[in-house]
């Protein structure tokens, strides 16, 4: 069975650029199986650290551990779980029961959790991947309805766009059920 897709994006701009990447968004709005998206400008680096980019939202439902697992594993490198809140939104005590899993379910890789408030989710993310030089950022994209998906901006689309380090897109562990 296949295991990994990698997709490339390239270094263009304008219009080019829009339709080679809506194509490597296509595909990982489609793509069963985890998708790597390699920047045009990356060069091979060992794998050392990953970034998991989570929200606590449904973590046991959704967060593909098993994933997660084997890619951290068979990479040999540290992870570190990281959660980027909105500035100036209120605390949400619901988050705690959601931290809680997480740790339960990913406390055998040792994982160093992060957790930053930026304005912008993607920039969180971005920023906190330079900061920390990572590796690989991986990202399990929210399924949205049909109505839902015109008005979202997604996250992934952005870090995919804008990343200078490899992303790695999995599937919600309910979508892979499907």
């Amino acid at each position: 069975p296949v295991r990994l897709v990698v997709s490339g994006t390239t270094g263009k701009s304008g219009i080019t650029k829009f339709l080679l990447g809506s194509n490597t968004l296509n595909l990982a709005d489609k793509c069963p199986v985890p998708l790597l998206v390699v920047p045009a400008d990356a060069e091979f680096e060992p794998v050392r650290k990953i970034v998991f980019a989570c929200a606590f939202h449904r973590v046991k439902d959704i967060t593909p551990v098993d994933d997660i697992r084997y890619f951290t594993k068979k990479l040999g490198a540290n992870l570190l779980v990281l959660n980027v809140g909105m500035e100036d939104k209120r605390f949400d005590p619901d988050i705690i029961p959601e931290q809680y899993q997480l740790h339960r379910m990913l406390d055998d890789l040792s994982p160093k959790y992060h957790y930053v408030e930026e304005e912008s989710i993607a920039e969180g993310i971005l920023e906190f991947v330079e900061d920390e030089e990572a590796d690989l950022v991986i990202t399990v994209p929210k399924t949205y309805g049909f109505f839902d998906s015109l008005f979202k901006r997604s996250v992934t689309k952005k870090l995919a766009f804008h990343t200078k380090t490899p992303l790695l897109i999995l599937r919600e562990r309910d979508e892979q059920e499907k």
